[in-house]
């Protein structure tokens, strides 16, 4: 039998990539391949990005600019308020003129539809928007979410949105992550900063503030003035850090500054030694943010946090490049705090609905378990291949070892995590190589039988064990296919580890288990085989 030295060299090519890639480096001891949260420890979170925020706060930009626009143009009497799904509702209009203020929206609005009621006029959101609105707070908060793990610093994470029904949802994997509590509260906090100017009257009456938030709206006969809210400020003592009185200021809503204005937070010190954070803006907001203070001088500043004042500070001069947000803080609260300002705010509330944390040393028990058992399955399939097969078992076996070799490679250059499901599929794949080796054996046994000679047997063996080890390979892998496609979690990672192993055993079975044959056979006459 003639031996087709183009082969060796193919396998000699995948042979070196395969080592080259299962070297341990970047503190990936197991095959350079990356270990799943079950394997290494770390947490396992669903997250669900609350849309009905980003929707209440589109709607709140245009209820402001409604209300503005129908002011200026001589309706002081309107009220103007954010109702649900977006709506916005328009009250206090006078009966004569309802037509006049329609006509002032559907100028300002454009592609809301605009009912009249006998409250008012109801401007709906469309059903497009709304979707798009949704659409756009989930991968803004996927981003986000990304941009402040990157910036922990933890490794080989997954983040990512979930499809279909549950497409308002972010799957967020975090292996070998030390305090899981931290990480999530820095991903879920919305870290919207704002600073804004406290309402005073055109006569300089002001800032408006009481014990209760019905005080401050009862200054203003139960509703609050036109472009303003009222939020909770918790003064915070310098000394002790305590939260020593809680009250309620009416604020205005437009923001000079917001965290996307910022360029860079730091930890710091203010003069009392108190931990602060220090930010700095970038050239344009500088700019304006100066030309804001020096026109509100000796007027207070609330520096607004996810909705809550965190201190007031009074405007002495003009403030240009950076400033400072007390509140509080301890170093570590501080440092979280800078790190999500620097990631950016995210557009909604996210919360957990699902949450699941694996311990290191679990983890280092579900590797020593499910390798146990895959050793032990191998070394009796070895035993099997070697007592039932003679010498041919020898060449299933160095197949065998190629195509776990090849998995482990591929599965290091494609960055797919190993997870303790994924043993199991490395188990199964084990077990379909073998079968593969079974077919093609007992096809060269009856070929021997049938009285052909040894190159012939072993040449029509191969040929005729081709396709059902092919339709059994290749089925499975659609399988494994829809499985890697709907499944989450530990589903995917058996089925990535199967699906390579498969893929990796039809090379290794028919192509090189039948070049070591023909390396044997070319180099000498053989009149019986072991088999």
């Amino acid at each position: 039998m003639k031996f087709a030295w183009w082969k060796a060299a193919v396998i000699a090519v995948i042979l070196v990539w395969v080592i080259w890639n299962v070297i341990p480096r970047g503190g990936r001891e197991f095959f350079n391949v990356r270990l799943g949260l079950d394997l290494k420890g770390g947490s396992y979170l669903v997250m669900q990005v609350q849309t009905d925020d980003a929707i209440k706060a589109e709607g709140d930009v245009l209820a402001t600019r409604v209300g503005e626009k129908l002011h200026k143009e001589g309706f002081p009497g309107v009220r103007v308020a954010v109702g649900e799904a977006g709506q916005v509702l328009v009250s206090g209009v006078p009966a004569g003129r309802v037509g006049d203020a329609e006509t002032l929206i559907k100028q300002d609005v454009s592609g809301w539809p605009l009912a009249t009621t006998a409250d008012g006029l109801i401007l709906e959101m469309p059903g497009t928007e709304r979707d798009r609105v949704k659409d756009s707070a989930v991968k803004q908060a996927l981003t986000t979410i990304r941009n402040r793990i990157d910036a922990l610093g933890v490794g080989e994470t997954n983040v990512q949105r979930l499809g279909g029904m549950q497409n308002d949802r972010i799957l967020v994997e975090l292996p070998g992550v030390e305090d899981p509590g931290r990480v999530k509260n820095i991903m879920q906090t919305q870290a919207r900063l704002e600073l804004r100017l406290a309402y005073y009257r055109q006569d300089g009456a002001g800032p408006f503030r009481a014990a209760t938030k019905d005080e401050v709206l009862g200054l203003f006969g139960g509703s609050p003035p036109l472009g303003t809210e009222v939020l909770p400020y918790e003064e915070t003592d310098k000394q002790t850090l305590a939260k020593t009185q809680r009250e309620w200021m009416l604020v205005e809503k437009a923001s000079v500054i917001t965290g996307g204005d910022l360029q860079d937070a730091r930890p710091s010190q203010d003069q009392w030694n108190q931990t602060v954070v220090s930010f700095q803006l970038r050239v344009a907001a500088a700019d304006r943010f100066a030309k804001f203070t020096r026109a509100n001088v000796n007027r207070q500043m609330p520096i607004v946090l996810d909705g809550k004042i965190v201190s007031a500070p009074v405007i002495r001069s003009e403030i240009g490049i950076s400033g400072q947000i007390e509140g509080g803080f301890t170093p570590q609260s501080a440092e979280d705090l800078s790190l999500q300002l620097r990631a950016g705010a995210l557009p909604a509330r996210v919360v957990t609905i699902e949450e699941r944390t694996v311990g290191p040393s679990l983890g280092a028990d579900s590797i020593r378990s499910g390798l146990t058992a895959s050793a032990i399955a191998a070394v009796f399939t070895c035993i099997f291949m070697l007592v039932y097969y003679k010498l041919s078992g020898v060449n299933a076996l160095i197949a065998l070892a190629l195509n776990m070799l090849i998995l482990f490679a591929a599965m290091s250059r494609l960055e797919a995590a190993l997870t303790l499901p994924g043993i199991a599929g490395l188990a199964l794949t084990v077990g379909m190589a073998v079968d593969a080796n079974v077919l093609v054996f007992e096809r060269i046994r009856e070929e021997l039988r049938a009285g052909r000679s040894v190159p012939a047997a072993v040449a029509a063996g191969f040929q005729k064990a081709l396709s059902a080890i092919l339709d059994s390979n290749i089925t499975t892998i659609i399988a494994a296919f829809f499985l890697f496609q709907y499944g989450t979690g530990p589903v995917k990672g058996f089925a990535v580890t199967l699906i390579i192993g498969l893929i990796a055993n039809m090379f290794t079975a028919v192509f090189v288990s039948r070049t070591l044959f023909e390396a044997v056979l070319s180099r000498r006459t053989v009149e019986r085989l072991s088999v």
